[in-house]
């Protein structure tokens, strides 16, 4: 039987919209600021091995401490049924269906009926984040959230409040949006270790690759189209 996490899903809307509930997040884009602020032992998802196209996988075949679920709906919705992300290119990524938001949700994984939380975790984030943000949340709580403002990279997370999941979350329509991927997830574990051999940027990005690759096919059609006109 799969383990279930003990959330269900930020209300996006909440902590994209409006400030921070009481919790406070300290930012650290700094792989070794991060340790040492926070120190003691990490456990690294890299997601490697993710194919192209994109695949649809559970979102705990990655780690036994963490899965991930990608959805269209903000609620309890992200969290019915086995938990599933959508897998590309070495990293998770926002889903492709949906008109309003798009969200990438990690949450700790029970061991046995202890129910793990944490005040750190890091993730390595890419592609269009204008209008993204990282929210974390403590049994369905919202606790506080970071706008990206269109930064990508390394961000590592400190809260003064414990907390159990991660939310990304972006806003708009999803033909105006390009998506977002998240190449590497940091959180401490008493099985990892004190050093984190953080995963390399993209060259170029994720969503800069499918914009090229769609541009490309875009151009190949019209060429195919003009050639074979009369």
């Amino acid at each position: 039987m799969r383990r279930r996490p003990f959330v269900q899903c930020l209300v996006i809307a909440l902590w994209l919209l409006h400030a921070p509930a009481g919790a406070a997040i300290t930012m650290y884009r700094d792989v070794n600021a991060y340790l040492a602020a926070v120190g003691g032992l990490h456990e690294l998802i890299t997601f490697e091995g993710g194919p192209v196209p994109r695949i649809e996988v559970l979102g705990d075949r990655f780690s036994n401490e963490m899965t991930f679920v990608s959805c269209v709906k903000p609620g309890s919705s992200c969290w019915q049924g086995p938990p599933t992300v959508d897998w590309f290119d070495n990293a998770i990524v926002s889903p492709a269906g949906g008109t309003q938001v798009r969200v990438v949700t990690g949450a700790l994984l029970p061991s046995d009926t202890v129910h793990r939380v944490t005040t750190s975790m890091a993730l390595g984030i890419y592609g269009d984040t204008t209008s993204a943000s990282i929210g974390i949340s403590f049994f369905d709580q919202f606790l506080d959230a970071f706008r990206l403002n269109g930064a990508t990279g390394f961000f590592g997370i400190v809260s003064n409040e414990e907390f159990d999941a991660f939310e990304v979350g972006q806003q708009g329509h999803h033909e105006e949006v390009p998506p977002f991927f998240i190449n590497g997830v940091a959180f401490p574990s008493p099985s990892g270790s004190a050093t984190i051999d953080w995963p390399a940027a993209p060259i170029p990005e994720p969503s800069t690759s499918l914009l090229l690759t769609g541009g490309a096919l875009m151009l190949l059609v019209r060429r195919r189209a003009v050639s074979s006109a009369p």
